[in-house]
């Protein structure tokens, strides 16, 4: 009798939830990708596709894994809860929970609950409950963290510390396109294109200074005219007056287009200096030939 009993209960239980399943509604969900910690942001719900009565959508106060106490002391919602009397078929619906954000929460991804419940279909005909969950990704971003990076970021690139300047300027644009605010995201995309020449000028620079000590001026005149060419598209005018200065000793020479750093005019030099010699020898030879033969016929 009582697995009887058992087995009706779940046989109804099964038909109810078919027939749930087969008036649930279409549920679509839009938030932001970024929420900023103490802004606001909404949550967009849009209902369509069933006839439902008596139906409504909120955010659950009951705890849930994620979503405890002090998840929940993160967000306010207004309203906390819509309420459907009717929505046909042929009707869409969309609901909003505008969200505030509280000054102390971390920066993480949250999974906001969202519960769905009421009646499927005309009740005058028959219509059978239903209760639907949902969950809401929203990434929470503090953007005093990344004015924060932006100072970091300032501060090395004016140190020349390309690399770090450009790893801590990614790190507050990832916050900034989060959180949608596209001027800075633009602003700080630039200094990292900044950062990418500076660290190259900075290269060339030091390249020519390592050339200057060991005495290979035309080498080191060509990096320093390639550095100087960079800080100039940066705007680095006191790094431009240091250049500058070195390239003065480089007086007339010019590196050959497509030269070595050097490398190849001194080839070029050392096989003259061999050809020199070359023919001051042949010279003296015949020299010596000629003196021989005088000698001979005297």
């Amino acid at each position: 009798m009582k697995r009887f009993i058992i087995t009706l209960i779940l046989i109804l239980l099964t038909i109810s939830l078919v027939n749930a399943q087969e008036f649930s509604p279409t549920v679509d969900t839009t938030s932001p990708e970024g929420a900023v910690v103490g802004g606001t942001f909404d949550i967009d719900v849009v209902i369509s596709d069933a006839y439902i009565e008596n139906a409504t959508l909120e955010v659950p106060e009951e705890s849930s894994p994620g979503w405890g106490e002090v998840e929940q002391g993160y967000f306010t919602f207004s309203p906390r809860a819509h309420t459907i009397d009717v929505l046909t078929e042929e009707e869409t619906k969309t609901l909003t929970f505008t969200v505030t954000v509280a000054d102390d929460v971390p920066e993480k991804v949250f999974s906001i609950p969202l519960a769905f419940y009421g009646k499927a279909g005309e009740c005058a005909e028959g219509c059978r409950p239903f209760r639907l969950t949902y969950g809401v990704s929203v990434e929470t971003v503090d953007l005093d963290i990344a004015d924060d990076r932006v100072g970091q970021g300032d501060e090395a690139y004016t140190d020349e510390s390309y690399a770090a300047a450009k790893v801590y300027y990614e790190q507050a644009l990832t916050r900034y396109q989060k959180a949608g605010n596209d001027d800075m995201a633009a602003s700080i995309q630039d200094r990292i294109d900044d950062c990418e020449t500076g660290a190259e000028a900075k290269q060339l620079f030091d390249a020519a200074m390592n050339k200057h000590a060991a005495g290979n001026l035309e080498g080191a005149c060509k990096d320093f005219a390639d550095a100087k060419e960079l800080y100039e598209e940066l705007g680095n005018e006191e790094k431009v007056a240091t250049i500058d200065g070195y390239l003065e000793e480089c007086g007339t020479v010019t590196p050959a287009p497509g030269d070595d750093n050097g490398a190849g005019t001194t080839t070029y030099l050392l096989i003259g200096l061999v050809l020199v010699i070359m023919f001051i020898g042949i010279v003296a030879v015949r020299a010596y030939a000629l003196k021989a033969a005088v000698k001979k016929y005297k």
